[in-house]
């Protein structure tokens, strides 16, 4: 009864009952809006004079199919949203303090490459612990060596110091707590399907290893090689969150994680017969944002980077899921359950077989979404970097073909597999949908561009209806207004993008499936032939010429549209649209290259003596803030120090001294003048005493006496 009253939800027995009804009715929307898209299509052309019997009308409906199943999938999760009001999954309150029971591990695997990329690496390790400084709350880097010809390369000795050293530094400023930072390497290892030196299956194997030392594994059978580590407290961990290199944990968010996992009503149960999960959670995946953009950052990232329906890394209907089967996707950024994730997927996954593991393992191990917690990552700066990520993906989700016909997963779970790779097809099929249309339907000139435009015309829709509900509610809230013009103008601009890049788009995508295919079938090797986001990311491709290299197959279909008009008749609208369209797949390339270079700035030019000059300035005017925040005068810096015959404090403030105080301190930051961990305790120390001040009707006085 506690349990569902807690809950205010209907009897268990009846949300069983209703659960499959649920779904069913999912399905059921999904695949009547198919069949109702098809038929307006088979319309729109019989009106035009074609017989839905020819061989190119029947053509069509399959080449149109992922294109319709999209769109049909996308209004038909709107539609329950609406109606399903999103709800938060219960939690404890554990923004004071994780409890002794709960401890968790903040892990970041990487692989490195260099000394300054591990130095990178730790100090963004460094930064997740100063925005969730909980106790009981640990973090870690586990540490893979770029591949190689040789198991032992020359830097290795170095790089390994120098990880070392660092890592005990970050201890030794938090002496209070052992081991706050820990450090895992793992040794290289031979590989004879990727033909090279590499550590054991990339994240999966770290993950998997380290996973195995929760459960009372010795480190001495796994291919950890070194540990900077108290490995004795590995036993007392109960949940692991895991992060990539490039997402960071939103300030206290860590603590909202572990309060999620561990409620009651969320901790998982075992089915101890099957091997299931019969109650409860194994993983908890919060919403994952892109970073806020910056005045720096590319054309295309700023276009791209705020998109709504991306594939499933982007979180784009995992509520839907989440809403109605209770079983949502892991995308490889979340919490889990570590030592009952090891005994579900432990030996599972096949070696040197699966690229893309995030997916298969919530279909083994029941994850939840958690919308009120938050974690936020790097979106791609470049149009190379995204298409690369997005080859890598794709790669990933084909290798998880062969468990669409394994008895060990959920229907549902195979659902969610086939809608990636219908999305990986979406590319191949607006191609073609284009190029049929020129060819056969010449009287619908402008069909491919109707099909394609549907789901902008929904979120314009939808963009309008937010506006007028606004504006029937809060008439007054004109910036609200602006917000959402900006956004529809941001998607009129993705959906010009996506029409210059469809070629390429579809060259790249065909060209994952077919090496994964290939791979399947033939030479069964290099299937975790892999790039880190930050490796593609510093080796893009950053000239025209480069992107023409990486692009020119966009010519071909420039050129197939060119010749197909030369040898069809099609009304003046219609030739000048494919004309538009041939002229802008063609330069595609100079596109791609032109909206992927940074924002310009415009800085000023310092250098040689004016820049030493400036900075022993700012170390100076540094100095006053640091030396003069003492606790004799409360950590608040005087007025002012004059030196003359006698030095002279005048201990006073105000609060224009306070804030120069707190500038000072991010600015030292910045310069490099201190560490992240002695600003945040520098700052903390003059908040509390600010605080503690009197004040009137909550507003500072003019002066204080320090």
């Amino acid at each position: 009864m506690l349990r569902e009253g807690l809950l205010h939800k209907k009897p268990a027995r009846q949300r069983k009952e209703q659960a499959p009804v649920k779904g069913a009715s999912y399905f059921f929307f999904v695949i009547g809006m198919v069949f109702l898209f098809v038929y307006l299509l088979i319309m729109v052309l019989g009106r035009a004079g074609y017989t839905w019997t020819s061989w190119q009308s029947i053509l069509l409906i399959p080449i149109s199919l992922p294109i319709l199943i999209g769109l049909s999938t996308r209004l038909v999760n709107t539609f329950f949203t609406r109606g399903m009001p999103a709800k938060n999954l219960p939690g404890m309150d554990y923004t004071k303090g994780i409890p002794d029971h709960a401890r968790t591990l903040v892990v970041m695997p990487v692989i490195i490459s260099s000394q300054e990329q591990g130095m990178e690496f730790i100090s963004r390790l460094e930064k997740q612990y100063l925005a969730n400084r909980q106790n009981n709350l640990y973090f870690a880097l586990l540490a893979d060596y770029a591949d190689a010809p040789e198991k032992n390369m020359p830097d290795d000795p170095e790089l390994k110091q120098a990880l070392i050293a660092r890592i005990r530094e970050l201890n030794e400023e938090i002496a209070s707590v052992p081991y706050k930072f820990s450090l895992f390497i793992r040794e290289r290892r031979w590989n004879p399907s990727e033909g090279r030196y590499m550590c054991w299956e990339r994240k999966r194997g770290k993950l998997e290893e380290f996973n195995r030392l929760f459960s009372g594994g010795k480190i001495e059978d796994t291919s950890f090689e070194e540990a900077c580590a108290d490995t004795g407290m590995l036993g007392g961990f109960q949940y692991v969150i895991t992060l990539d290199a490039d997402s960071d944990l939103v300030l206290d968010n860590a603590s909202k994680l572990v309060g999620v996992i561990d409620h009651p009503l969320n901790r998982a149960v075992l089915d101890p017969v099957k091997k299931t999960v019969k109650e409860g959670y194994v993983i908890i995946q919060p919403q994952v944002m892109n970073h806020i953009n910056e005045r720096g950052n590319s054309l295309f990232q700023r276009i791209y980077s705020g998109r709504t329906g991306l594939p499933t890394y982007s979180m784009a209907v995992s509520d839907i899921y989440q809403d109605i089967f209770k079983s949502a996707i892991f995308v490889g950024k979340g919490i889990y359950n570590a030592k009952v994730f090891h005994e579900l997927l432990n030996h599972v996954i096949p070696e040197n077989r699966v690229l893309s593991h995030d997916l298969l393992e919530s279909c083994y191990a029941r994850t939840a979404f958690a919308g009120n917690a938050h974690i936020v990552e790097n979106f791609p700066g470049s149009f190379h970097s995204y298409t690369k990520r997005q080859h890598r993906w794709i790669r990933g989700d084909w290798q998880l073909l062969p468990w669409l016909f394994k008895k060990e997963i959920s229907f549902l779970s195979k659902w969610k597999i086939v809608d990636d790779l219908r999305a990986s097809l979406v590319p191949a099929a607006k191609l073609l949908l284009i190029v049929m249309n020129v060819l056969c339907f010449q009287r619908v000139y402008w069909l491919w561009l109707f099909v394609l435009a549907l789901p902008l015309m929904l979120d314009f829709a939808a963009i309008l209806i937010e506006m007028i509900t606004h504006w029937l509610q809060r008439r007054q809230y004109v910036l609200l207004y602006r917000k959402l013009l900006s956004r529809a103008g941001s998607l009129l601009a993705q959906f010009g993008f996506d029409l210059v890049f469809i070629p390429f788009e579809a060259y790249n995508s065909l060209d994952a499936i077919i090496r994964t295919l290939y791979r399947f079938l033939v030479s069964k090797k290099n299937f975790l032939m892999w790039d880190s986001a930050e490796h593609v990311e510093r080796s893009g491709v950053n000239s025209i010429q480069g992107y023409f290299k990486r692009m020119w197959h966009a010519l071909i279909p420039a050129a197939a549209l060119i010749a197909a008009l030369t040898v069809r008749s099609l009304p003046l609208p219609g030739m000048a649209l494919y004309a538009i369209l041939a002229a802008a797949w063609g330069l595609s390339f100079s596109l791609a290259y032109a909206t992927s270079q940074p924002a310009r700035r415009n800085p000023t030019q310092t250098g040689g003596q004016a820049e030493v000059f400036l900075r022993d300035t700012a170390r100076r005017i540094w100095r006053f803030f640091r030396e003069f925040s003492t606790p004799m005068n409360n950590w608040l810096c005087p007025d002012n120090y004059q030196i003359g015959r006698r030095e002279k404090l005048t201990n006073k403030t105000s609060p224009t001294n306070m804030g120069l105080q707190l500038i000072s301190a991010l600015s030292a930051l910045d310069l490099g003048f201190e560490t992240p961990i002695s600003v945040i305790d520098y700052v903390q120390r003059v908040l509390q005493t600010i605080s503690a001040l009197p004040k009137w009707q909550g507003h500072l006085y003019n002066w204080y006496n320090t």
